[in-house]
């Protein structure tokens, strides 16, 4: 093991039942919008500024075919070592590149940087990993569409100036637009690009 590896801090704690675990919470967070869903404990070492719900998406979905973008702040460290070691995944050379892409949901680029799909091929979209402060407690989005039997609220904290518009003007593009996680420490939810999404209100 090279000096520069054994640098880097442990992925999984076990790598075939935390692989699935995370895996099956994806999964289920997809087909169930807007629903909190935690990871703790799976992903216990990990450079302190990746929370542990990105830590494990990561590990779970990426591989050497799926380029990773990261925010600036995050590029040529040990978060970029961490992801690079890990999963075999390359950094992403644009943000239109990235087939996953955390974004720092403070300052960071716009959701429509990202790839959308095609209009054959609306699966090839990225997913869009949004770092939040919480996952409540910000202004609140009504959610509507498959997966929810009338309709359920969220209210990530910690977004941008206008990034609610942003997250709303994404699903309008739908089928095409990319299909987003929220995580913030070790809990997240997703908005698959499937879902409706009405703005306004606060929780």
């Amino acid at each position: 093991m090279s000096a520069s590896s054994a640098a880097v801090a442990p992925g999984f704690a076990d790598l075939v039942l935390d692989s699935q675990a995370v895996f099956r919470s994806v999964l289920d967070a997809m087909a169930r919008p807007g629903t909190i869903l935690s990871v703790a404990g799976r992903v216990p070492d990990r450079p302190a500024d990746l929370p542990e719900a990105a830590a494990g998406l990561l590990l779970a979905l990426a591989d050497y075919e799926t380029p990773v973008r990261l925010p600036a702040r995050m590029a040529g460290g040990a978060v970029e070592r961490w992801v690079v070691f890990h999963t075999g995944a390359r950094i992403a050379e644009s943000d239109r590149d990235a087939t996953f892409a955390l974004l720092d949901a403070r300052e960071d680029a716009a959701l429509a940087a990202f790839h959308p799909g095609e209009d054959r091929y609306p699966d090839r979209s990225a997913t869009v990993i949004v770092l939040c402060d919480a996952l409540e407690g910000g202004p609140s989005m009504t959610l509507s569409g498959p997966g929810i039997e009338t309709s359920a609220t969220v209210a990530p904290a910690g977004l941008r100036a206008h990034f609610h518009d942003e997250i709303a003007a994404n699903a309008e593009r739908f089928p095409l637009g990319a299909d987003l996680v929220f995580v913030a420490g070790d809990r997240l939810f997703a908005l698959p690009r499937s879902t409706r999404i009405a703005v306004g209100g606060t929780r």
